[in-house]
């Protein structure tokens, strides 16, 4: 009997010691807990391209109201101030021509630099009242709404999955654009019609299938949200507007800084996209 006491003992104590160093691991590991929070506080990163993005958006629309204010007391035409946006338009194609990874967004950029200098053409000619400049006005016009479209086309193909809807979209929506302009054109009277009206129901239509491009395809929406609705609601502003380059009154000229400025943060939202694959 002594015997087995004396051998219990020594297990005893190393189970008080075993409980005894538990107990200590607790309380150092509840005043840890305590203290880390207040010692290490959550920081929150909010990322580089966020800030850029709004920074442009707040300012661009700032210096558009601005800039009305000056066209008002005839600082300046409207159609240099436009002239100025295509330019800042067209460094942001050539920047995403010049860094994208996908050969579909290289010829999206490239159509995108197109556009900015047939649009940069057209408001130039605007600021020229002759009648041969109305002439060469349209068809800039035309081309430069062909460019965009071409565009827009390589631009929605690009890290977007052709599902059914897709292919099919690409099918009837060609038909469907010249069933429109071709109505479009008969409904006109006899005396009105032209080569250079065609020419602009053939732009509109153009403008309309921009859109629809990026609104009417749910894959779109999935993959590339932001530019589906920056890329996408500049030609709804243009068609509403006719021709942006007449900017004879304050809510066309402030509307055409806008549709300008949703082009441009549409193109550097697609350069972060290729940026960061």
């Amino acid at each position: 009997m002594a015997d087995n006491l004396t051998q219990s003992d020594p297990n005893h104590h190393k189970d008080l010691a075993l409980q005894a160093e538990d107990a200590h691991d607790y309380q150092t590991g509840a005043a840890t807990s305590v203290l880390q929070p207040t010692s290490l506080s959550p920081i929150i990163w909010t990322p580089r391209f966020i800030i850029i993005f709004f920074l442009l958006l707040v300012i661009g629309l700032s210096g558009a109201s601005i800039l009305i204010r000056g066209w008002l007391n005839e600082y300046y035409p409207a159609g240099w101030v436009l002239t100025a946006y295509t330019v800042l338009n067209l460094g942001g194609w050539i920047s995403v021509s010049k860094y994208a990874r996908s050969p579909w967004v290289r010829l999206g950029g490239t159509f995108g630099c197109l556009w900015a200098i047939l649009m940069g053409f057209a408001f130039a000619l605007s600021m020229f009242p002759i009648d041969l400049d109305t002439i060469m006005l349209a068809h800039a016009t035309a081309a430069a709404s062909s460019a965009l479209l071409g565009s827009f086309i390589c631009l929605s193909i690009a890290r977007t999955p052709l599902r059914h809807w897709d292919r099919t979209f690409f099918l009837l929506a060609p038909i469907a654009g010249g069933i429109l302009a071709t109505v479009l054109f008969l409904r006109t009277p006899d005396k009105m019609q032209s080569f250079l009206l065609l020419e602009e129901y053939i732009a509109t239509v153009e403008l309309w299938l921009c859109t629809a491009i990026w609104w009417l395809r749910s894959s779109c929406w999935r993959t590339q949200a932001g530019p589906a609705f920056l890329l996408g609601i500049a030609p709804v502003i243009q068609i509403m507007l006719t021709q942006p380059m007449n900017s004879n009154s304050e809510s066309v000229f402030f509307f055409s800084q806008v549709m300008l400025l949703s082009l441009l943060l549409g193109a550097l939202r697609i350069l972060q996209c290729e940026l960061r694959h």
